[in-house]
């Protein structure tokens, strides 16, 4: 089924509006593209030899990557047109995030040449058809947006919610009637999301959350302008008022998931967890198969102390979901934590053999090695490889840390521990760790 190109906050991309639409929004989609990964090419990658061309686009996408997150945009697109002039293997996530960037920039033009090109090359491009007739449809082309969505829609007709936004394009065009020559039509919530995202871009928080409030006054049922307001908000640290924009969103659009996932994560802060629980009860039971909402639910069981409930809930769903390693790793944090380190090893082991990539298991796992003070070497080779995976975590940089110093090295770990306060400083933790490596290393 087609992954919806919702990519709403100011952190992901573009927000651009189909509206009234019933949106299902899988969690980490954002992360999904703002980490770089390939999603279009995973299968058998660990066959293929990586050529110089390959490893040089990577290492260009990898420097737009950085560039967006600082805010640098322009810099950001030079680099991604130079990882699209390489030619090698990364090139169709390249003009993707491209077209993706041109489009977030206002530069609609410039967004659809890049996707023709994407989609002459590669006709079966999902995602790239689905950001074409989002393009369209915020600017008001939805004759643009009808062909573009049906092209989408006729290669994975089994999408619901693709068809349920085609057939709203469709309703649209048949009663939509022009405005006389002499006056101006209306501007569309689009428009407003639009210039959010534009000024979100540049950093201009309080100026878009100004432009949603008035796209909201206009369009007070548009779920992507309360969901954009809410991103606006948490960005400025309301978390009330943010609370209050997503609790709209999913009022307007009880089946949006992503904003379930955000709702609840902001009450999580507040410390809310009953609230945060019903809640992802509620997401759950719209997607039984959304495991990552039900494993939540066990982590705030744990939180208010209900071990036993949490565990259990945890075995079941391992039960269910044998192969879903976010289940595990969480069941391995609560072995660890309550004291059963030899079974949570054998979790996390387990979690490998299945996801050779991943960091929270490669974490745990080193931190074994550094509690036991057993072949510390092997330890420090794992912690490494999860912070490749999953760069600038605090806690993996904790880890590795802990292991130079363990492996009479304080100097090296003075540094990591450093960029973990960076990261995360009201973590006095952190600080605590630092002032041991510095005694260490005089």
């Amino acid at each position: 089924m087609a992954v919806l190109l919702f990519v709403s906050t100011a952190f992901s991309g573009i927000s651009l509006e189909v509206p009234s639409f019933l949106i299902t929004v899988k969690s980490g989609l954002d992360g999904f593209f703002e980490k770089g990964l390939e999603p279009f090419r995973k299968m058998g990658s660990r066959e293929i030899v990586e050529t110089g061309a390959d490893s040089r686009q990577k290492e260009i996408m990898e420097e737009a990557l950085r560039l967006e997150k600082s805010g640098k945009n322009l810099e950001a697109v030079k680099r991604l047109a130079q990882a699209v002039e390489v030619g090698a293997r990364h090139t169709l996530l390249a003009q993707f995030r491209l077209a993706k960037k041109y489009a977030q920039l206002g530069r609609n033009e410039e967004a659809i040449k890049q996707l023709n090109v994407l989609l002459k090359n590669t006709p079966g491009h999902l995602e790239g058809r689905i950001l074409m007739g989002d393009i369209y449809a915020a600017s008001g082309n939805f004759q643009g947006a009808a062909i573009a969505y049906a092209e989408a829609a006729r290669r994975d007709p089994a999408d619901i919610v693709l068809n349920r936004r085609l057939n709203e394009i469709r309703a649209r065009l048949k009663t939509r009637t022009p405005p006389p020559a002499d006056e101006k039509a209306p501007p569309s919530a689009g428009i407003f999301l639009m210039k959010a995202e534009r000024l979100l871009t540049e950093k201009k928080t309080v100026q878009a959350t100004k432009v949603l409030r008035e796209g909201i006054a206009q369009f007070p049922n548009n779920a992507r302008l309360h969901y954009q307001l809410g991103a606006a908000l948490a960005e400025m640290a309301d978390r009330t008022a943010a609370i209050k924009a997503y609790r709209r969103v999913v009022e307007l659009t009880p089946d949006w998931l992503d904003a379930y996932v955000r709702l609840g994560a902001l009450l999580e802060a507040g410390r809310r967890d009953k609230e945060a629980i019903v809640l992802y009860r509620r997401g759950a039971a719209l997607d039984p198969a959304n495991v990552e909402m039900l494993v939540r639910i066990s982590r705030l069981l744990k939180r208010r102390g209900r071990q036993e409930e949490a565990h259990r809930m945890l075995l079941e769903l391992k039960e269910m979901y044998p192969r879903a390693t976010e289940v595990m790793v969480e069941l391995g944090n609560l072995l660890w934590e309550n004291g059963k380190a030899d079974s949570a090893k054998k979790v996390f082991q387990e979690v490998l053999e299945l996801t050779p990539d991943s960091a929270p298991a490669l974490n745990r796992l080193a931190w074994f090695h550094a509690v036991e003070m057993k072949n510390l070497e092997r330890g420090i080779e794992l912690s490494k490889k999860s912070l490749d995976i999953d760069p600038d975590t605090p806690p993996y940089l904790d880890t590795l840390a802990e292991l130079y110093y363990r492996s009479k090295q304080p100097v090296k770990a003075i540094p990591l521990i450093q960029r973990a306060i960076e990261l995360d400083p009201s973590n006095r933790y952190y600080r605590v760790q630092l002032e041991k490596f510095k005694r260490a290393s005089r």
